[in-house]
């Protein structure tokens, strides 16, 4: 397939199959991408900046085989999103497995399971998953008793090959704690929220930052949580909280009861966020 590359006002003809077009397309980033990595490399132990660059040189040709030159994205804002996803992965990847060697009985513990917004704790599956605290898979007894349990409770898989297999889980808070423990936070809808703006810098302003979204993997998680955090400075505080929840999947209806607004405040909401051109690019490139 033949794309059409604009860099610069210049168009180039890139051959998807056989990659014609590419070193003139290379030439052009291959500076940018070594001044994208140098501010990356401190956070990505065992990775120099030749390291990076090739990361890079490989998303590249990825970006190029997956870009629709038809979508009227420029291709630039295309591929520097990726690059900026991948070093995320890295970073990200890294500050887990760094928490990780601090914290006793963290075994097994990941934000990739189903989490239970009411009660804060993930679902855990019995005859298959491994209690982080005794190391051996959980039964239909293992946490009777534990301080971390909330139950054990049936439910349906909604994912993977067995969607829509009911099987049995036991509700584990233990969980959160570790996580919160790694740096990534985790917020039910039921804790209370600050909307105001005028808030104190020196008050603790609840953001909802729950990894556990419905996307491939913790790591795009974790990208799509930094890059919607990195909207909070340009966005009014009520904004940003209903755009947290919209992502974690809550309901318009809890979304009003919980900041106690009405639908037409709602709406308003709504608007301002679709009428955000850096909020558009985030999902139009994911």
């Amino acid at each position: 397939m033949i794309k059409t590359i604009t860099l610069d006002g210049n168009t180039i003809n890139y051959n998807t199959i056989t990659q014609d077009g590419f070193d003139p397309i290379l030439g052009f980033y291959d500076r940018k991408i070594r001044r994208t990595v140098s501010s990356w490399v401190k956070n990505i132990p065992d990775h120099d900046i030749d390291d990076l660059s090739q990361v890079c040189r490989i998303k590249l040709v990825e970006a190029l085989d997956n870009f629709d030159d038809k979508s009227g994205v420029s291709f630039t804002t295309y591929v520097y999103t990726v690059w900026k996803r991948k070093l995320s992965q890295l970073s990200y990847k890294y500050k887990t497995k760094k928490y990780s060697r601090k914290i006793e009985n963290d075994n097994y513990i990941s934000p990739n399971y189903a989490y239970d917004k009411h009660t804060e704790s993930f679902y855990l599956r019995v005859n298959k998953n491994k209690c982080p605290i005794s190391k051996e898979v959980i039964t239909p007894k293992t946490c009777l008793g534990c301080q971390y349990s909330c139950g054990y409770s049936s439910k349906e898989i909604t994912r993977g090959k067995e969607e829509g297999k009911v099987e049995r889980f036991s509700k584990c808070k233990y969980f959160k704690s570790i996580l919160e423990q790694r740096g990534i936070h985790l917020v039910s809808i039921d804790q209370p929220m600050s909307v105001d703006r005028k808030m104190s810098s020196n008050r603790s302003e609840v953001v909802l930052s729950n990894m556990l979204r419905d996307h491939r993997d913790d790591y795009s998680r974790a990208e799509l949580s930094m890059e919607i955090e990195r909207l909070k400075p340009k966005m009014d505080a009520t904004s940003f909280i209903i755009l947290q929840l919209l992502s974690e999947g809550f309901s318009k209806k809890d979304i009003i009861d919980q900041l106690n607004i009405d639908k037409n405040v709602f709406g308003k909401h709504i608007r301002r966020l679709g009428n955000n051109n850096r909020l558009k690019r985030i999902i139009t490139l994911r």
